[in-house]
């Protein structure tokens, strides 16, 4: 989970987003880690495409049985979802330095990557 850290960073693939483009970043099954970065001052919309029947939150079940949303939930509860505290430190430099270079700062606060946030701390809450 923490590829630059233990000298693993070269198997990494960052893939930037151009306006208009399209990129499939989850091949096959998709379940990889991969994670999405805005570093423009335009708005970033993804949409995400699983084929039919794909995805691991569109697998047939039981009638009335609960749908989740394993990428969304933390590691550590048995999802897919690295936590930003767990995160590679590189990452949070990485895209602080790319917002630089764009005249930008980030607007994850410094409780994200501590463990001590709560719901209103993270910024994708705030539209």
């Amino acid at each position: 989970m923490q590829p630059w850290s233990v000298g693993n960073g070269d198997k990494v693939r960052r893939q930037d987003y151009e306006f208009g483009g399209m990129v499939s970043a989850a091949p096959m099954a998709g379940d990889w880690f991969h994670q999405h970065f805005g570093s423009s001052k335009d708005p970033l919309r993804l949409t995400a495409w699983f084929g039919p029947n794909n995805s691991t939150s569109r697998k047939p079940g039981r009638p009335g049985e609960a749908i989740t949303d394993r990428g969304a939930i933390d590691i550590k509860k048995g999802g897919g979802a690295i936590p930003y505290d767990e995160e590679d430190g590189y990452l949070r430099k990485e895209f602080e330095a790319t917002l630089a270079a764009q005249g930008m700062q980030s607007r994850m606060t410094p409780k994200l990557y501590t463990g001590e946030a709560q719901a209103e701390d993270d910024p994708g809450n705030a539209f």
